[in-house]
């Protein structure tokens, strides 16, 4: 009895086990077609993007240039983000080393937005980068800093280095500009990124 019982039970097993060995091939698969059919389709936009780069940059900077000009600036906050000071932990938090420990941290379109100031008090190297010139020059007006003669050694960017006044620690990079044209040697490279809205921008 044990015995036909145990030659079910061996039976039964077997035929799950094909059957789940099958269903996984048939989805490991698809996950390959589906894979595959994502980097196909991300090759293509990638092509697209950068051969309407130029077009696109220049079209979006003139509404950008625009709404600065004219003092529509709605999106910008007064305040520190309220994101940024609760999650600040986490943000610091890379892995690697103690959350206290100075990093390098890149602000993409980041106007004249105070999280600047913020994270610069807090001992970070902070680099802000954006399109329109007037965001730096209300940036550097708001908050009182001085700064070295612009430097325009890379084509199509303005590298601004901001001081405060009685402030000994690192000063803000302001970089304006294509974003797109963002390499090492000109900003070096970052431990952290604080993005709020460029994604969506």
């Amino acid at each position: 009895m044990k015995s036909m019982i145990f030659s079910v039970v061996r039976k039964v097993f077997a035929v799950n086990r094909r059957n789940f060995t099958t269903n996984l091939q048939f989805k490991m698969s698809r996950l390959c077609v589906i894979s595959g059919a994502t980097f196909a389709v991300a090759g293509a936009l990638t092509f697209h993007i950068k051969s309407k780069t130029a077009v696109v940059f220049s079209d979006d900077m003139q509404t950008w240039d625009e709404r600065w000009k004219s003092g529509n600036i709605s999106f910008h906050i007064q305040q520190v983000n309220t994101s940024l000071s609760k999650y600040l932990g986490l943000l610091m938090e890379d892995g690697i080393s103690s959350p206290k420990v100075v990093k390098r941290v890149l602000v993409p379109l980041c106007g004249k937005t105070v999280d600047m100031i913020f994270l610069q008090n807090l001992g970070h190297k902070v680099v802000g980068v954006d399109g329109v010139r007037k965001a730096a020059d209300e940036f550097i007006r708001d908050n009182e800093l001085t700064s070295d003669p612009p430097s325009t050694s890379s084509p199509g960017l303005e590298i601004l280095e901001l001081h405060r006044r009685g402030h000994a620690g690192h000063p803000i990079r302001f970089v304006v500009g294509d974003f797109f044209k963002m390499r090492p040697d000109v900003a070096g490279t970052f431990e952290l990124c604080w993005d709020r809205g460029s994604l969506v921008a």
